[in-house]
């Protein structure tokens, strides 16, 4: 299950020169695992769970997409 998404920034040295960058990520509570077992998972992490992500962002419209990220 998906507990919510939301969009990481962090710098990142490319060529000598600090970069902004900026990434989605999913916060997971797994099926039979305790609360200490969730992750944070890119989105190609849940290439294998993609119903799931499309349920949770239709019942979230107001939590990060994708293409928030560009």
């Amino acid at each position: 299950m998906i507990l919510k998404s939301e969009i990481i920034s962090y710098t990142r040295k490319v060529r000598a020169r600090n970069k902004p960058m900026k990434e989605l990520r999913y916060f997971v509570k797994w099926k039979g695992c305790v609360e200490d077992d969730n992750t944070c998972e890119p989105p190609e992490g849940m290439r294998n769970a993609e119903e799931v992500v499309a349920r949770f962002q239709r019942g979230n419209p107001e939590m990060p997409r994708p293409r928030e990220v560009a």
